[in-house]
């Protein structure tokens, strides 16, 4: 009887193998950065939510002459999205939150001075918020200078907190050393 031709006899366990150990190999870059991506770009889209608060509270003020009362009245000049539809909070400044939509990200407003107020957005997720992925954003209203910042932040000293902070946006001098009034 004649042997079975060498293309028709399937895979060897060697062959095999290989193949899994090549396809763990390429899993195991290919994972961690894929999961890194997409921690990426959720922080990207507060980024630019934060681009966008900043442009319509500049807006709100330039038409209405007064800040908004709350994130309601804000989304009522320029809708505001939040995971549960259009921004219903009854304050604007701390302590209110709004959740951003896809509930990645919590945003809160601060005034840290005359006309000047930071966006923070705080990421749902607490092992993203103690790497220090956080965003946080500025605008100066009397000047019109804003800022934006992506966490995590490389500090010169590695025991210092990666996440972005005031003294890291650069609205006014004063933010610098923490003391805008």
């Amino acid at each position: 009887m004649k042997g079975i031709p060498h293309q028709d006899r399937g895979l060897t366990l060697v062959e095999l193998l290989a193949t899994v150990s090549i396809i763990g190999i390429l899993s195991a870059v290919a994972v961690p950065n894929f999961i890194g991506q997409i921690s990426r770009t959720k922080r990207s889209e507060a980024a630019a939510t934060l681009t966008q608060f900043q442009q319509k509270l500049a807006s709100y003020v330039d038409e209405y002459k007064t800040i908004p009362s709350s994130w309601s009245s804000l989304s009522d000049y320029s809708l505001i999205m939040t995971s549960t539809g259009p921004a219903s909070v009854t304050s604007f400044l701390s302590p209110s939150l709004i959740q951003l939509p896809g509930e990645n990200y919590n945003v809160i407003a601060f005034r840290n001075g005359t006309d000047l107020y930071t966006f923070h957005a705080i990421p749902a997720n607490t092992k993203a918020n103690s790497e220090g992925y956080n965003v946080m954003a500025c605008i100066d209203l009397q000047n019109g200078a804003t800022d934006l910042k992506e966490g995590p932040i490389t500090r010169s000293n590695a025991t210092q907190d990666p996440s972005v902070s005031t003294t890291d946006l650069v609205c006014r001098a004063c933010m610098q050393t923490n003391s805008c009034t």
